[in-house]
């Protein structure tokens, strides 16, 4: 490659080929929208519908775990307030009053999980970006005018 400028087909062969190439020529030369579609690969052959459907399935997954860990931890908090609930039900409380109380209990257990894992999450993603320079070495040196490169 040397002094040459690199081409738009040894960009796609090398791009196959797992290496990131950045090209000026191509840059300020960019290939038509229909040779970009044409010759364009994705990654271990897959469309982008794919990673969609991957994602709506990891998704689901995630939701059906949240959903298996909330019934343990409803259990687990009846449990725990067994006694209070034996109380309410010796005092006349109905079934439905019962639910309530162990649903409220869950959902103000979830409620401050989510709060403060929200809080959380934010704060280590400002240290993450912080720390990482939110990728400040990956910009093209400034140029006053296109002309002058």
């Amino acid at each position: 490659m040397g002094d040459e400028p690199v081409t738009w087909r040894q960009i796609q062969q090398l791009n196959t080929e797992g290496v990131a190439v950045l090209s000026r020529a191509v840059l300020l030369n960019p290939p038509a929208p229909d040779e970009r579609a044409s010759q364009a690969s994705y990654a271990g052959g897959l469309d982008p519908s794919s990673y969609y459907l991957f994602a709506a399935l990891a998704g689901a997954l995630a939701l059906l775990e949240v959903g298996l860990l909330a019934g343990a931890a409803f259990a687990v908090g009846a449990k725990k307030q067994q006694r209070s609930l034996a109380l309410l039900a010796a005092s006349g409380a109905e079934r439905g009053t019962i639910r309530l109380v162990v649903a409220a209990g869950g959902l103000w257990l979830g409620g401050a999980a989510g709060v403060l894992g929200g809080l959380l999450g934010i704060a280590c993603a400002t240290l993450t970006v912080e720390s990482c320079g939110a990728g400040e070495a990956s910009f093209f040196p400034e140029s006053t005018s296109i002309t002058g490169l």
